[in-house]
């Protein structure tokens, strides 16, 4: 209610008798627990409440991960609302959750998520990424906020103009080439696409068949000398 219709500071004693009560969030159902703590994180200014969240140790037991997880939230959370509001739109709930942990986690034990939400959280699409190393950047000082928002307008605009293009390389592509199949193949697959996103305008077949083979002789990989472009 508070990160919605409230006013910093948050009452004293209002919130002294929440911590106190806190531990009994554990006989609450985790679906009452997912949808309070999506809420608060929709709201458009959650930073007083989070804040407080992060100070008081609520988060670990919301979410179910450790305390460790969160040992660099506040610095994180000031990175995350000043490049925020320098970009001036919110971000999706899971990516302000997931923009405040240490380091990366596949699971919210604590949280019921649809099948839809823990994809995107376990295996976030590459603008979120690209956001939570901008809020990285930010928080540590490396970003200015105006600078982070310019850089994930741009990232957006490239992205945009990709998407009427199809990356031109698929995994038999790489197989030809002598890569063999299993992850390494799959990771060498993403970070070619990645680079090809990143590029303005988007590299034809030769060039992305150009900086495969380079890749490959970069990790030690043989290229098959029959492999030609066709």
């Amino acid at each position: 209610f508070s990160a919605f219709y409230g006013h910093p500071p948050l009452d004293p004693e209002g919130l002294k008798a929440c911590v106190g009560l806190k531990e009994g969030l554990g006989r609450l159902s985790r679906e009452r627990i997912t949808a309070e703590t999506l809420r608060l994180l929709q709201a458009p200014v959650p930073w007083t409440v989070l804040d407080v969240l992060i100070r008081e140790n609520f988060l670990p037991l919301m979410t179910g991960l450790q305390a460790p997880f969160f040992q660099k939230a506040l610095p994180r959370l000031g990175g995350l609302a000043r490049l925020e509001e320098a970009i001036g739109e919110p971000m999706p709930p899971l990516l302000r959750l997931k923009a405040l942990l240490a380091s990366p986690s596949p699971l919210l034990p604590g949280l019921r998520l649809t099948r839809q939400q823990q994809k995107a959280w376990s295996h976030p699409p590459e603008d979120a990424t690209v956001f939570l190393d901008l809020v990285e950047k930010v928080a540590l000082g490396h970003l200015t906020p105006q600078a982070g928002a310019e850089e994930w307008k741009a990232w957006q605009k490239r992205f945009q103009q990709h998407q009427a293009h199809v990356f031109p390389l698929k995994g038999q592509d790489l197989l030809k080439l002598g890569v063999p199949a299993g992850p390494v193949l799959g990771e060498l697959l993403k970070d070619l696409e990645s680079w090809w996103r990143q590029q303005d305008p988007p590299p034809p077949r030769s060039l992305c068949l150009q900086q495969a083979k380079q890749r490959m002789l970069s990790a030690g990989l043989a290229i098959q000398p029959m492999a030609e472009e066709t």
